[in-house]
């Protein structure tokens, strides 16, 4: 979980928010909305007091989620569940936020060391995957194109541990390139070769970018002959054609 928030912070307009924008990507605000903070840690999402509270409305198309954790809320995964309407009488939209609270006295575990905690930012920005809320916001649909009970949730595409590891292959094929230089890991890479940093998080992002690849390849599907398309003729006439017969007009061949 990347959202971290300790027992007695001040949440203001940078920690929980969201942006809304039109189709054109103007920011602007909802007819409509609210959201519950909903507690998950123990595995079913329980609702912390009202159902919809009110946001902060601190600019046009921005919202944020104003409290201070309580020093008593439990330790765990939590979720912002924000609602809303883009136009009056419209459809709810739902987006979800996933957070986490810990406890101010506890010591988070040194899983990284301050140089691979420094590439893991590094290859982060590099994948446009730094800024979930940013780079993947919900974007009410414009009039003519509504969709009805759109969610999403935010959060990384990578883990910490999958980008070590990615930062680890990408190190293995700098030591097996020619001239081979065989590096322990990738601090002493850093520490010896800084210049070779660069080198290091481009063959990091290579296989960071293949783990997706295999993901697309196992969704992958095809399309039986029979199913009909609607194809619009030049004179504006609309028939329903199996795609068999619409790959043979155009390609010639079954």
């Amino acid at each position: 979980m990347g959202v971290l928030y300790l027992r007695g912070q001040q949440l203001g307009r940078s920690d929980l928010n969201i942006f809304l924008t039109n189709s054109s990507g103007h920011p602007v605000n909802a007819a409509e909305i609210s959201y519950a903070l909903c507690d998950v840690t123990t595995g079913a999402e329980v609702v912390v007091g009202p159902q919809r509270r009110v946001p902060v409305n601190s600019a046009v198309g921005e919202y944020y989620v104003s409290i201070i954790v309580p020093l008593d809320a439990n330790i765990g995964a939590y979720r912002v569940r924000w609602t809303m309407r883009e136009v009056v009488g419209g459809p709810l939209q739902t987006v979800v936020q996933e957070f986490e609270i810990r406890d101010r006295e506890t010591k988070e575990p040194l899983l990284y060391t301050a140089i691979e905690t420094d590439l893991i930012r590094r290859l982060r920005i590099l994948l446009r995957d730094q800024n979930p809320d940013r780079n993947y916001r919900f974007r009410p649909p414009a009039h003519e194109e509504t969709v009805d009970q759109f969610s999403k949730v935010f959060g990384y595409i990578w883990e910490n541990e999958e980008l070590q590891e990615y930062l680890q292959r990408g190190l293995d094929m700098v030591v097996a390139s020619p001239p081979r230089t065989p590096f322990n890991s990738v601090d002493q890479l850093v520490n010896t070769q800084r210049e070779w940093t660069t080198l290091l998080l481009t063959g990091a992002m290579y296989w960071a970018l293949q783990a997706l690849q295999i993901n697309w390849v196992s969704e992958e599907f095809s399309v039986a002959p029979e199913t009909k398309v609607r194809v619009v003729l030049p004179d504006g006439e609309e028939v329903d054609v199996e795609i068999e017969e619409l790959y043979q007009t155009c390609c010639g061949e079954a």
